[in-house]
């Protein structure tokens, strides 16, 4: 097939658009028409493109993967990314989104600074108030530093292209199939869609429990007010502002875990297509060479600020059980305690899982050099394993590689690390030191 000018190349991408029914959502068709607009660009730089038709079914195929990929997955994970100021608007037009991703920073930062404050000025009002640093100024530091981290690797060191770039990467990678259903589980692009999705939701959930729970005490509980002798309207507006402000200051906890087992999921379905791919054997060694070290440039690291939150968690548990309150009464360690937990456990629990299909992996680059693939050489066999073994796609916390056979471990560690806090008041210690 010939085409001859871009107002072929356009009725051809209208055919593809109502063959595969593109959603009438904006986001949707301002990507499909985004797309489109490359494609004649490119078109015109020559008079004459010789096209095949087999290769126009295959790109509009593709172009509707790519177009479900940022309805379905990019569009969420993004939205909420967006939310605490990780990276820009999508509406926000190209000209005003370094301005007004700084002054929407800004504000972020503000609540947090605002939370930290009234926490603190409690205190001070408080006349039986003890551990100012290691409870109102070691913890705030070490979450806004996690929020920082944040912000800095995903605006400064293109993290937000790497995270997009792998999704759509493994997004491609899966089958149209709504049942692709194999030996290493379900490959097809609605399960993963729907994976990565529910651990929004999840995230979502637990955010706002933690904030209701948190708001619903601070209500009925606290009996500190900023002003002590003033304006009580004012002083509810404090209150109100302190409950949106501990909100923002949640999201953070929400945000970093679930971009985390996001990450973790998008390389677990990575690590599982290759898989099945090379147990197909339809492609050549080069080829899977080639394709796992260009995905695996976006795999190598897993970005969320990760080890600060998990210090922050541990540093809040240990001030909650050291209140002076009895133990019966104290309903802030079990709140801070599960909180930490569960942060904790689903980390270890995604990490050990990423490690622990990266090395099957390794395994099977075994398998094909006992076995042999395609009539491969020895040579290449052993090229192919070693390339394999020398991967580098585990999960780690601290900088340590998460397995399921250390997780009983780590968890063991962190009880350790609580019972020693509380037996030798550790907190109290940290306290004195900066005084």
């Amino acid at each position: 097939m010939t085409l001859s000018n871009s107002q072929t190349i356009s009725k051809q991408l209208s055919h593809y658009e109502t063959q595969f029914q593109v959603s009438d959502r904006p986001c949707t068709r301002v990507l499909y028409h985004n797309i489109a607009a490359r494609a004649l660009l490119r078109s015109q730089e020559r008079d004459t493109v010789e096209i095949a038709e087999q290769n126009v079914e295959e790109a509009g195929a593709l172009t509707m993967a790519l177009v479900e990929c940022a309805e379905l997955v990019v569009s969420p994970v993004a939205f909420s990314m967006s939310l605490l100021g990780w990276q820009p608007f999508a509406f926000v037009p190209q000209s005003l989104q370094n301005f007004l991703s700084g002054v929407y920073i800004l504000l972020i930062v503000s609540l947090f600074c605002y939370n930290y404050t009234y926490n603190f000025m409690g205190c001070i009002y408080n006349t039986k108030c003890t551990g100012l640093v290691s409870k109102y100024i070691f913890p705030p530091a070490l979450h806004l530093a996690s929020y920082v981290l944040g912000v800095y690797y995903f605006r400064s060191k293109n993290g937000i292209d790497t995270s997009r770039g792998l999704i759509e990467a493994v997004f491609l990678q899966s089958t149209r199939s709504r049942d692709n259903t194999t030996e290493y589980g379900d490959l097809s692009q609605m399960h993963l869609a729907r994976v990565l999705r529910q651990n929004l939701w999840f995230g979502l959930l637990w955010m706002c429990l933690r904030c209701g729970a948190s708001s619903l005490t601070f209500l009925y509980s606290h009996e500190v007010r900023l002003i002590p002798h003033g304006d009580p309207s004012l002083n509810d507006a404090f209150s109100l502002a302190k409950i949106f402000a501990s909100l923002a200051c949640d999201a953070v906890y929400g945000l970093t875990v679930t971009v985390y087992a996001i990450h973790c999921k998008l390389i677990g379905f990575y690590v599982d297509g290759w898989r099945h791919r090379i147990g197909l054997r339809k492609f050549s060694l080069a080829a899977m060479k080639k394709g796992i070290r260009t995905q695996n440039t976006s795999v190598y690291h897993i970005p969320a600020p990760q080890e600060a939150i998990q210090i922050q968690r541990v540093v809040d548990t240990l001030n909650a059980v050291h209140e002076d309150a009895p133990i019966a009464m104290r309903t802030s360690i079990v709140a801070e305690l599960g909180t930490w937990v569960a942060i904790l456990v689903y980390t270890l629990y995604e990490a050990s899982t990423v490690t622990g299909k990266c090395c099957s992996m390794a395994m099977q680059g075994i398998v094909v050099r006992n076995e042999g693939y395609m009539n491969a050489p020895m040579e290449e066999l052993d090229s192919f394993l070693m390339f394999l073994n020398n991967l580098i796609m585990k999960a780690t916390v601290f900088g340590v590689g998460v397995r399921s056979s250390n997780l009983g471990l780590l968890l063991l560690l962190s009880s350790f690390v609580i019972l020693i806090g509380n037996r030798t008041d550790m907190i109290e210690l940290i306290g004195e030191t900066f005084k």
